[in-house]
Formats: C-alpha cells, sequence, structure tokens
C-alpha cells in the first residue's frame, strides 16, 4: 500500500531489480504485475540477492518493527511509511 502510494502510477527511469527473500512462488499475481507496471525486474534469485533481501528484513524487523509499538495492524500500518522513509534516509547518508 506505501508503495503505491509513494510511485503511483510512476515508472522507473531505468531498471531497477526486484529483490525477494521468499521468490517469486510466493508473491501474488497482482504483486507481480503492479512491480511490472514500475518498470521493475523479476528475476531468479542468486544466493547473493537472497542474502540482501534476508539481511533487508531483518534490519528492518530489528530496527523498526521490533523497536516500536505494535499493538494491532492498524498501528503498524500507521507507522510502516515513516519506518522506509526514515531507513531510505538512514541508508543514502554518506557514511564517514
Amino acid at each position: 500500500m506505501c508503495v503505491k502510494r509513494r510511485f503511483g502510477h510512476h515508472r522507473a527511469l531505468h531498471a531497477v531489480e526486484w529483490l525477494s527473500d521468499n521468490g517469486h512462488a510466493n508473491t501474488s499475481h497482482e504483486t507481480v504485475d503492479f512491480a511490472i507496471s514500475l518498470g521493475l525486474v523479476l528475476s531468479l534469485p542468486s544466493p547473493r540477492q537472497k542474502y540482501l533481501a534476508e539481511s533487508f528484513a531483518n534490519r528492518f524487523l530489528r530496527n523498526y518493527v521490533n523497536a516500536h509499538a505494535r499493538p494491532d495492524a492498524a498501528t503498524v500500518l500507521g507507522q510502516l511509511d515513516n519506518w522506509f522513509e526514515n531507513y531510505t534516509q538512514a541508508r543514502t547518508l554518506p557514511h564517514r
């Protein structure tokens, strides 16, 4: 949902590879169609891609999901946009 709000009907300026730790067999047709409409490239995951996807998922769970109150789904969904925005900013800051 937050991805649809962020990107809407825009397409990526160049191909962007979609990483998934679960593989495409566990991805809904609606999600795949939406990803393709954004210009994302779906490919069979390599061991490195699996590692990157799992690393992201574990880091996001540790630093955001498990670190904040989550009494119900509505609370978590209400925080997702801020969590992703914060994660994006934190990962794009120059390292010293």
